[in-house]
């Protein structure tokens, strides 16, 4: 419960509204209100000592106690307009005296650890390109006032308040580099740029329409591994760092390894560049991340994290895929399983895909071309097979050591481009054929729901919705060929516009652009969640940046340590106003070729009505709105005197209605309960002018009903009036 203007047993109650605070009052001190006979005399049934309560009449002592104070004003309108505003004292310190914690400072709780030397991401919009190049404006003036505003404060400000129409978003270190980026990006605001404008700035006049900010997330698979993969996350953000250190555990239990410790631990410092041997350490542990045991869960565990990281800041799937082994951290993305579940699946799918390893071994090479040529190049060459169809010019083969050679010779000679996968066997081929029973066994005592949002497989390339499907495909998904091309296409059919590469870079992006030309007119947007390498998760809030413009709901205050989160007194962008008032002291324009309406007939006088003229115009529509309404007003003016002497003419009638009724009561004259004759109201001395009725055709006709007179004596018309417009 928040405390009403004090603390302590008493609340105070204002008397009356309309009292500003000055000076005069003091800090700590709630001004009193103007004196009225309520305070001194309030009503007894209010009970207002009882509650607890007390009148403003003069001013109390506030004092803090640690907590900022909060007091609630009420303002209740006659007409119905009621207004309640809970109001917060102002922190002491001023902008740009925020203190700011020393690099490196540890957060107590929160998402991220550090503010100074970490990117935030500042979003700045308004309800059009007009009201945003004033809006940058005053900003820039507000921070000339007070150059050292935190960029942490400043990044949540901005963040909290609801994005508008046209929109900017500039990713900046510190103040320094946010007013530097905002002046360039406002110049070339000003020459029409918009989109990616360089620097950590982004910009649009609009958001995406709702159906084309769908988002596909996109995992990769086994050879986008690296080691210290993800390590600014890791440091940042403690969400990050909790879902790591959670998830390999759960690995631990069934390897005997750290999955944390590989990547970001003192295994991972020991290949650091410039440590005593690191080459050699280095080497080592690029060897031992390749391993099909270790990769593919450690794969997972970080793409898991990501997943939840973007979350976070408001970013979610609304379908996912990924490409061959990342295919898993997909489907836990769209909920077809837990995150703990796939950790473990990928443990065991990770070890038995290892033992069916031969001591032979085998790789995976790319070939630059289409998948018929690819299939001529390996005709006649044994032990290779086609793994991915990734892109229409692009194909990976699996196969033995001494296939694969044979492979890149004959396209050395076709003149095609070939590379090597950094991955530990064939995968996707016939070679891994005698793990699926394995993993089909462990399938089976694994718990998969239904996705809970689109998920399409790329050993169909379709969407997936039956967990038992779902069982059959991921058993033989190791010896299959993996449709990448098609699951992307299908990805598309079915709304995504958006595609996300979580890990790994743009890897995979360039595939999904491919794979989609000639399926949209530009519709299509890539954004990769971050670079290959770290890169002090400048990439990651680039991102967030870029899909903030485009209209997905990015939340910038969860890039902000909790420490740091404080509102400062910055300006606000203009509304973007339209005014809907009748333009006022114009005279209407006469028509002589027009029939004029007749003058306003007297409410009261007993004459028989006239017949009303209709409503007519000229040849054109009205170029004046204020014709169009003053010819609209005197028409309801007219027809609201019509219904008056109506009533006033049955109310007349009604004491003959009563004989009647009285002589024969079978037959009630104010209510019949048959469509009988039923007392006439004063008929006009003429017919009016026909008008298109409301009743439908062929309904029976009813007679009107008469009116009742209130007890105020106000008329309620119980009268059905037909043709009184033409519409």
């Amino acid at each position: 419960m928040l405390p009403r203007l004090g603390q302590g047993p008493h609340r105070t109650l204002p008397v009356r509204g309309g009292h500003r605070g000055t000076d005069q009052d003091g800090p700590g001190r709630p001004p009193p209100h103007d004196r009225a006979a309520a305070a001194d005399h309030p009503h007894p049934d209010l009970r207002i000592s009882a509650a607890g309560l007390r009148f403003a009449d003069t001013a109390r002592p506030w004092p803090s106690e640690g907590a900022p104070r909060r007091a609630a004003v009420s303002s209740f309108g006659f007409g119905g307009t009621n207004v309640h505003v809970v109001l917060e004292e102002q922190p002491v310190t001023a902008l740009g005296r925020l203190p700011v914690r020393a690099e490196g400072t540890a957060s107590s709780e929160g998402t991220a650890d550090t503010a100074a030397a970490e990117p935030q991401l500042l979003l700045l919009s308004a309800g059009n390109p007009e009201l945003l190049d004033e809006y940058i404006e005053d900003l820039l003036d507000t921070l000339d006032r007070a150059p050292g505003a935190p960029i942490a404060a400043l990044a949540h400000t901005l963040g909290a308040r609801e994005p508008l129409t046209t929109r900017l978003a500039i990713v900046a270190a510190d103040t320094e580099e946010f007013t530097r980026r905002l002046r360039h990006a406002r110049r070339q605001l000003t020459d029409g740029a918009r989109g990616d404008l360089g620097d950590g700035a982004f910009a649009a006049d609009a958001p995406l329409p709702e159906a084309q900010r769908r988002i596909a997330f996109v995992f990769p698979g086994q050879g986008s591994q690296r080691p210290g993969m993800l390590q600014d996350l890791h440091e940042r953000f403690t969400g990050f760092r909790t879902d790591v250190n959670v998830l390999s555990a759960v690995a631990r239990r069934d390897t005997g390894f750290d999955l944390a410790d590989l990547l970001y631990g003192e295994a991972a410092g020991a290949g650091t560049p410039g440590a005593e041997g690191a080459e050699g350490a280095s080497e080592e542990l690029g060897r031992r991340l390749t391993a099909t045991d270790v990769c593919q869960p450690l794969l997972g565990t970080v793409q898991i994290a990501a997943t939840r990281l973007l979350a976070h800041c408001g970013v979610a799937p609304d379908l996912a895929l990924g490409h061959s082994v990342g295919e898993f951290a997909a489907a836990a993305a769209a909920g077809a399983l837990t995150a703990e579940d796939t950790v473990r699946l990928l443990v065991h799918r990770g070890a038995a895909l290892r033992q069916a390893e031969t001591a032979l071994g085998g790789g995976m090479l790319v070939v630059q071309t289409d998948k018929d040529t690819c299939g001529r190049l390996i005709a006649g060459v044994d032990d290779v097979w086609l793994a991915c169809f990734n892109q229409p010019r692009q194909v990976v083969v699996s196969g033995t050591p001494h296939g694969l050679a044979a492979v890149r010779e004959a396209c050395a000679e076709a003149g095609i481009v070939t590379v090597a996968l950094d991955v530990s066997d064939a995968f996707h081929s016939p070679r891994l054929a005698c793990a699926e029973e394995t993993i089909r066994t462990h399938l089976a005592g694994r718990r998969i729901s239904g996705p809970v949002v689109p998920f399409v497989s790329s050993v169909n390339a379709a969407v997936c919705a039956d967990p038992e499907l779902l069982r059959e495909l991921w058993a033989r998904h190791a010896s299959t060929p993996v449709h990448f091309d098609d699951a992307v296409r299908t990805a598309y059919d079915q709304g995504a516009r958006i595609f996300l590469q979580v890990t790994g870079g743009s890897s995979l992006l360039s595939s999904v652009r491919r794979n989609l030309t000639g399926h949209g007119q530009g519709d299509v947007h890539l954004v990769p969640a971050g670079g290959e390498a770290p890169d002090g998760g400048q990439g990651f809030v680039r991102a967030l940046a870029r899909l903030a413009v485009l209209g997905v709901p990015v939340d910038p205050r969860a890039l902000v340590p909790r420490e740091d989160r404080r509102l400062l007194d910055l300006p606000v962008a203009k509304l973007d106003t339209q005014s809907y008032w009748v333009p006022g002291g114009r005279p209407a324009k006469k028509d002589e070729s027009t029939a004029s309406l007749p003058p306003r007939p007297a409410p009261h006088e007993e004459t028989p009505m006239a017949p009303m003229a209709p409503m007519t115009s000229t040849d054109g529509p009205t170029s004046d709105p204020t014709d169009r309404v003053l010819q609209l007003v005197r028409l309801v003016q007219e027809q609201v005197a019509l219904l008056i002497r109506l009533a006033e003419a049955q109310s007349a009638r009604a004491p003959a209605a009563q004989g009647h009724a009285a002589q024969a009561p079978a037959a009630e004259a104010t209510e019949p309960a048959t469509a009988g004759p039923v007392p006439e109201p004063v008929s006009p001395p003429s017919p009016p002018p026909p008008t298109r009725s409301l009743r439908r055709p062929g309904a029976p006709t009813r007679s009107p009903r008469p009116c009742s007179r209130t007890s105020r004596g106000s008329v309620r018309s119980r009268w059905v009036i037909c043709g009184a417009t033409s519409g």
